[in-house]
């Protein structure tokens, strides 16, 4: 069978390395302008051209979870939307909070967290803009509401993707992946090369039971208090803080 792609070989090769240079046009496949600036591209969207900051930032509201590379002029280098400025703004379908912008100085400032995600393919650090309505509810019921899975009850710093959980639960059924080779496998495809730069709590604590996630509890255990009177059973893993 391998005989009958023999012949293409070349062929698949070329273009496979044409695509690791851009287009002769150097004009954004967004907006359509002419840029002098750094161009970027996303290897998630489908029929990505080049795009300037602005429109990447602006396509990627709806898909924050996709990895960017920039042109250095000789290669396309990987970066992230945090890099790029992108703000993960919850609560408004992607739009800021008003009563957010209305504030300014420490009201703001407490407004903006950092937040690990771990999602299918790679780990994900946002700058997150928290929805500071007057009947906005919790935190963590904002994640939930974006389809995210909060790492704490209280205020948390990490959580995870519905898909993700998903993924995990076959995996573990059908490949017998451990948690701590998923989570360890994660870091790899974040950072190949240094996946040890890989935000991870030194000391892991804080469990998930995602055997049955959608009605399992949320298992927090750290030095001083247990919650929820369950302990992490075979399918748990470890919760990036």
């Amino acid at each position: 069978m391998m005989h009958d792609w023999l012949p293409f070989r070349d062929a698949f090769l070329q273009e496979m390395l044409s695509g690791e240079a851009p287009s002769q046009d150097k004009s954004c496949s967004s907006c359509q302008e002419a840029k002098t600036t750094t161009m970027y591209r996303c290897s998630d969207c489908f029929h990505s051209g080049l795009v300037c900051l602005e429109c990447c930032l602006k396509n990627h509201i709806q898909h924050p979870f996709h990895c960017i590379q920039e042109w250095t002029g000789q290669y396309f280098a990987p970066t992230t939307l945090e890099t790029l400025g992108f703000i993960l703004h919850l609560g408004h379908g992607g739009s800021s909070c008003s009563d957010v912008g209305e504030n300014n100085g420490e009201g703001m400032r407490d407004s903006i967290t950092t937040l690990v995600v771990m999602d299918i393919g790679q780990i994900y650090t946002h700058k997150v803009s928290w929805c500071k309505c007057s009947d906005a509810p919790t935190k963590p019921i904002q994640l939930l509401q974006t389809g995210l899975y909060p790492g704490s009850v209280d205020s948390p710093r990490s959580a995870f993707t519905f898909r993700l959980m998903d993924y995990y639960h076959v995996d573990s059924t059908e490949c017998n992946t451990t948690p701590q080779s998923f989570c360890t496998k994660l870091r790899r495809l974040t950072n190949r090369y240094h996946p040890h730069t890989v935000p991870v709590s030194v000391i892991l604590l804080e469990y998930l039971i995602i055997s049955d996630w959608k009605t399992g509890p949320l298992q927090r255990i750290d030095q001083s208090i247990t919650t929820m009177g369950q302990y992490p059973g075979p399918h748990a893993v470890w919760i990036w803080t």
